[in-house]
């Protein structure tokens, strides 16, 4: 019986998974964007490319070669379009240029770490309704003003411009429509891509580094403790370079 070699492996990988490697890790193409592919995922995804009379043939030591020459072919290397074009957002139905106000297609030479859980709909098709309801009810006074502040606050938490360099509180009583704003800002990213890490547990260096792969951050209470981390907390709101590690890494 003739084994599957890494060779054979990489080969029929890169023809049967849209794969990328970005700083040692693998990841797939899913929907217009690249998503990571968890340590143990990907020997499962090569074995279901063959037939099952072949997985036999395939041993864990060619699977791990296979991996290790994937992660280090050059022409799977990957750079997300996020890291140096802020004005793009990645949605379901194209990608929002902000500079001139208009959905663009997905094109191949754009890759996005992440995809929004929103279409883009144009002016005159939109139905505000439910939003300006609630604007309405949550803010009874100087409701323009603050309609105007909150959606600024949502588009800046959706893009990837920095440049305000801020972080957002929403301050009130209970039951005054807080949890409603972050719970819609959370349902518009990937379970991946939102992190609910208090601000004072920042100080733990391996805390930090889960926000590695997060876009929001949310945190639905604040102690005293808080505000005790206010130098981290400028940092990461600053975009400057913050050092975390992995236990173990």
């Amino acid at each position: 019986m003739q084994k599957i070699t890494a060779k054979d492996i990489c080969e029929m990988a890169k023809g049967g998974i849209e794969i990328g490697v970005r700083q040692g890790r693998c990841y797939q193409k899913i929907n217009g964007s690249w998503q990571v592919i968890l340590e143990g995922e990907l020997p499962i995804m090569i074995r279901r490319m063959y037939p099952i009379e072949k997985r036999t043939e395939i041993s864990t030591s060619a699977i791990k070669e296979a991996i290790e020459r994937l992660i280090q072919d050059p022409d799977l290397q990957l750079y997300f379009t996020e890291e140096d074009k802020e004005h793009y957002i990645n949605i379901k139905n194209g990608v929002f240029n902000t500079q001139i106000g208009a959905l663009e297609t997905h094109t191949q030479n754009l890759n996005f770490g992440y995809v929004l859980d929103i279409s883009y709909i144009p002016l005159k098709n939109r139905n505000m309704q439910v939003f300006n309801k609630f604007v309405n009810s949550t803010f009874p006074e100087e409701t323009d003003r603050k309609k105007k502040l909150l959606l600024q606050i949502l588009g800046y938490c959706l893009s990837d411009y920095c440049k305000a360099k801020t972080g957002f509180f929403l301050v009130g009583e209970s039951n005054s429509g807080k949890s409603v704003i972050l719970e819609f800002l959370q349902s518009i990213f990937s379970k991946q891509a939102v992190t609910a890490i208090p601000l004072y547990r920042l100080e733990n260096r391996f805390n930090l580094a889960k926000l590695a792969d997060a876009r929001v951050n949310i945190c639905t209470e604040l102690s005293e403790k808080s505000f005790q981390v206010a130098d981290i907390y400028k940092m990461l709101t600053s975009n400057e370079i913050v050092t975390a590690e992995h236990k173990g890494k």
